[in-house]
């Protein structure tokens, strides 16, 4: 088996905890990165995008578009862990844990 992998972001300095439960968040069953996951990887202290592929059995159609949907979900992934996302996130999460 053969994987690609990405530094997606560093966590937020002022929020880490909330930057975790959003990364736990998009790998929930695998959707929404289409496949990929998030694995946090401690030489470069980095969250990584992940993803498993077998290039033997790829066609070059099949591999472009393993590629193009990596790059969509890197680019999901850096959007949906910017700091003024995980505040809200944070703030959301909050009242959830108090209504439950």
């Amino acid at each position: 088996m053969n994987w690609l992998s990405s530094p997606a972001m560093a966590l937020p300095e002022n929020e880490p905890v909330a930057g975790l439960f959003a990364a736990l968040e998009l790998n929930r069953y695998g959707r929404p990165l289409g496949g990929c996951w998030l694995a946090w990887d401690p030489d470069i202290e980095m969250l990584m995008l992940c993803f498993n592929l077998y290039i033997p059995t790829s066609d070059v159609v099949a591999f472009n578009n393993t590629l193009d949907n990596f790059s969509a979900s890197l680019k999901l992934v850096q959007s949906s862990l910017n700091e003024e996302q995980l505040i809200e996130t944070r703030a959301g999460s909050a009242a959830h844990f108090e209504l439950a």
